[in-house]
Order: structure tokens, then C-alpha cells, then sequence
């Protein structure tokens, strides 16, 4: 599959999943700070992300006051990319 191909909302998933991974303890490595994450996410974005929207992603989650809130303003900004793509998408029809 093209990078073009791949549905935004495929490309904002990934994103999601893998700070979560990245933030969350598992069996096998224990859950990492945000500024570790963000910084993971950004190293990754131009090879296995959509860069435009891990800056985004990271941007927002920069400024957030505490990780408590992360979790619950991560759906609030994957509402608000999709939202973006959907009318982007709507413009050029």
C-alpha cells in the first residue's frame, strides 16, 4: 500500500497507539515521561509517521500541565484532526 493510500484516520490511530504504548507500563518494558514520548514520536515521524500530524500531536500534548490530562485531551485531539481532515476533504470537492 502507497503512503497515499493509507486513510488518515489509519495514520492518526498509529500515532494514538503507539504513545500509548510508549506511556503505559507493559509486561515487558515499563511506561516512559511524555517528553520521552513526544520526543520518540518526532524521531519516528518521517519514517513511520505522517509527519504534519506528530507535529500536531506533539504540539498539543507539549502543552498539556499534567499527564493526567493527556489521556483524557488525546481524544479531544484526535477529534480535532479528524474534524480537520474532514473538511479539507470537503474543500476540495
Amino acid at each position: 500500500m502507497k503512503w497515499k493510500e493509507i486513510p488518515d484516520f489509519a495514520k492518526i490511530a498509529s500515532i494514538a497507539d503507539t504513545f500509548d504504548a510508549i506511556t503505559s507500563n507493559r509486561l515487558h518494558d515499563v511506561a516512559r515521561p511524555l517528553d520521552v514520548a513526544v520526543k520518540i514520536l518526532l524521531e519516528e515521524s518521517w519514517k513511520q509517521f505522517d509527519k504534519d500530524l506528530v507535529d500536531i500531536f506533539a504540539k498539543e500534548t507539549i502543552n498539556q500541565k499534567s499527564l493526567d490530562k493527556v489521556s483524557r485531551d488525546v481524544d479531544s485531539i484526535l477529534r480535532d484532526l479528524n474534524r480537520k481532515f474532514e473538511l479539507e476533504e470537503t474543500d476540495i470537492v
